[in-house]
């Protein structure tokens, strides 16, 4: 029983996948800075909690885990800020894990306190990996790319994911169903 279960959650998992897939392409081809901020970032987000809340922890944090590398494969993440994918990568575990830690320790509220540790978490240390780590670990990023970096990695990240996570309330439901009724 329990490897059908995870075909399931697999299976959920390679859908919202694929989801986040065609967001990310939609976003490197047709979005601007701004599109990607209001849309994009928040719609990752959700896709990621959704992932947790339609599976469970393991598998939202694979989905978390790739999605920096679909944004990368897209041009949705610009070339010069690739390096930089792997802290996003950590980032986006983080608000998965820290969501679905909250879900697992109060059912009633968990949820809820779960996108605002998530997304403080995830904005806390992508505000440390710009300040602090891409200089400990050499990427010798240029000034611009840097400037850059700092402005969208910082408090946007924040409300993204908080977005992310309403997005995710109130969607996942609707999956939920959806996978009964189809898996």
């Amino acid at each position: 029983m329990e490897k059908v279960n995870n075909v399931k959650k697999l299976t959920r998992a390679s859908m919202l996948l694929l989801f986040a897939l065609i967001i990310t392409f939609t976003g490197a081809r047709f979005g601007g800075a701004t599109f990607n901020s209001f849309f994009v970032g928040p719609l990752i987000n959700a896709v990621i909690l959704t992932a947790v809340l339609v599976t469970d922890i393991k598998f939202g944090v694979l989905v978390a885990a790739a999605t920096p590398v679909l944004a990368a494969l897209t041009g949705q993440l610009a070339a010069p800020m690739v390096p930089f994918a792997p802290f996003v990568m950590a980032a986006n575990i983080i608000c998965a894990v820290a969501f679905g830690i909250c879900i697992k320790i109060n059912e009633a509220y968990g949820k809820y306190i779960g996108i605002a540790a998530g997304a403080i978490l995830k904005t806390a240390f992508l505000m440390i990996a710009v300040k602090y780590l891409i200089s400990a670990f050499s990427l010798n990023m240029p000034q611009p790319v840097m400037t850059k970096l700092i402005s969208v990695m910082s408090y946007p990240q924040f409300f993204t994911a908080v977005a992310g996570g309403i997005i995710a309330l109130i969607f996942s439901p609707l999956l939920n169903k959806a996978n009964k009724s189809v898996l």
